[in-house]
C-alpha cells in the first residue's frame, strides 16, 4: 500500500497478510491519497489500483442547542428549531428526536409516540401527529460527513394542547350590539 499526503514523499507500507490495513496517526485536515498492489507467494505483483483520496476529519462538529420551547404548544404538531453546528471541514447533518419520556426509548410502551427525523440538513423540524394534553421532550445532535457525532443537546419540552377558547358576541335582533 502506498500513502501520499500531497506535501511529503510517499510512504510504502508492507501489509503482507490480509485485505485491509489500519492507518494510524494521520493528521486532521490533511488530504491523503491511497493505492494498493497485490502480490502472491510466487512473487507475482499486480499493477497499482486506482488512487483514492480523503481528507482526514477527526473533530466533531459543535453540539447544536435547541431554541427554547414554550410551556405549551397548540395543536397536534410542533416545529422545533436549533442553532446550527459548525465543523471545520465539512457540512453538518442533524438527528432530531421527539418522545413522551426523557429516556427517548423506542422500545417502551409509548413507542407509538416516539418519533425521529433521521439525518436532516436543516435547523428546524416539524413533528406531526402528536397527542393533545401530552408533554413531549425534544433533543438534537449533529454529525459531519466523516461520521463524527456530537453529544445530544440539552432536552427541552412542551405540552400539546387544544385551544378551545372562543369569544361570544351578542347581537340584538335589530342588529345593534347592545
Amino acid at each position: 500500500m502506498e500513502i501520499t499526503n500531497h506535501s511529503t514523499s510517499e510512504v510504502t507500507v508492507d501489509s503482507s497478510s490480509g485485505s485491509h490495513y489500519l492507518i494510524e496517526n494521520l493528521t486532521h485536515g490533511t488530504n491523503y491519497s491511497y493505492r494498493v498492489k497485490a502480490f502472491d507467494n510466487a512473487g507475482n505483483i499486480s499493477g497499482w489500483s486506482s488512487q483514492e483520496s480523503s481528507i482526514q476529519d477527526i473533530n466533531k462538529p459543535t453540539t447544536p442547542v435547541l431554541n427554547p420551547e414554550p410551556a405549551q404548544t397548540e395543536g397536534t404538531s410542533n416545529r422545533i428549531s436549533w442553532s446550527g453546528s459548525t465543523d471545520d471541514l465539512s457540512d453538518v447533518l442533524y438527528w432530531v428526536q421527539c418522545s413522551p419520556d426523557t429516556l427517548f426509548d423506542n422500545d417502551s410502551t409509548t413507542a407509538e409516540c416516539y418519533k425521529e427525523a433521521g439525518w436532516i440538513s436543516g435547523t428546524a423540524k416539524t413533528f406531526d401527529g402528536l397527542s393533545l394534553d401530552t408533554k413531549y421532550y425534544y433533543r438534537v445532535k449533529a454529525r459531519d460527513e466523516a461520521g463524527n457525532e456530537t453529544e445530544w443537546s440539552a432536552i427541552d419540552s412542551s405540552v400539546q394542547y387544544e385551544n378551545t377558547s372562543f369569544s361570544t358576541f351578542y347581537v340584538s335582533p335589530d342588529g345593534s350590539d347592545s
